[in-house]
């Protein structure tokens, strides 16, 4: 997503959906290895928490625009970053997707 109200789909695959704005900067190299554990082979939950472990989502790293934003993740295991108080997840699977 970005500043205001967004309509986010996953789509076919695993995804990682963000509902809000993500400075990353120009960290190239801190965005590879992102792609790069996200693209990995291990388990989804692994691949998850390896990128909760980033500075790239941290606390300062995602800006909350506090407008409501619709997220579908659609097919299989997604990941959902979202401010729970005021974005919705419409398509949320307990038991496989995982939110923030």
């Amino acid at each position: 997503g970005n500043a205001g109200a967004d309509t986010l789909r996953g789509g076919a695959g695993e995804d990682a959906i963000v509902a809000d704005s993500i400075n990353w900067g120009s960290n190239n190299t801190s965005i590879r290895t992102a792609l790069d554990t996200w693209n990995g082979a291990d388990a989804f939950s692994a691949r998850v928490t390896a990128m909760k472990n980033t500075p790239l989502f941290g606390s300062s790293a995602i800006t909350n625009d506090a407008v409501q934003d619709q997220l579908f993740g659609e097919t299989q295991a997604d990941w959902f970053v979202l401010n729970s108080a005021v974005d919705r997840l419409r398509d949320f699977q307990a038991g496989v997707d995982i939110s923030n």
